[in-house]
């Protein structure tokens, strides 16, 4: 039984100790690698040295005679959407940390909502909507109820 790999510097260890017919058995076969080219030369040193790989997402079985470079070429296409999807969402994390926000821009500003909740009462929904540049009625119920519900609290004290 060969060890288990969590670690890049660990792949050269396995594929020195791989014998050949060994089985290397991996949950997901991005774990071989950080990049295709990473994943490429890991998948090729691998088959060269006479190992063969089983991977459950995408299931790939290299000891199978089955096993067509179809499958080899949709495992490697699937890392590599997994690498695509970890940059994006790392990239994502990393500009929320910073403080950038993501979206349109807010149409009506909770500090409008004195004037618009005076005008509530006094005149028809048409005109509240018109008043503040043309927003939807969707929109208009969304912030009322979302500055209602921050009124709450102060009401209640």
């Amino acid at each position: 039984m060969m060890p288990r790999v969590d670690k890049p510097k660990q792949r050269g260890v396995l594929l020195r100790q791989l014998k050949p017919g060994t089985l290397v058995l991996a949950t997901s076969i991005d774990r071989f690698g950080r990049t295709l080219d990473d994943l490429t030369a890991f998948l090729a040193k691998l088959l060269e040295a006479g190992g063969h790989l089983r991977c459950l997402t995408p299931k790939l079985d290299s000891s199978r005679e089955v096993t067509t470079m179809a499958a080899t070429l949709q495992a490697i296409a699937t890392a590599g959407h997994l690498y695509q999807s970890e940059r994006v969402r790392d990239g994502l994390a990393a500009s929320k940390a910073q403080g950038m926000r993501f979206g349109r821009e807010s149409v009506v500003s909770p500090d409008r909502w004195p004037e618009m909740r005076a005008m509530i009462g006094d005149r028809p929904v048409k005109d509240i909507l018109e008043h503040f540049g043309g927003i939807s009625k969707q929109t208009f119920y969304n912030f009322r109820k979302r500055m209602e519900a921050l009124d709450e609290p102060s009401r209640s004290t």
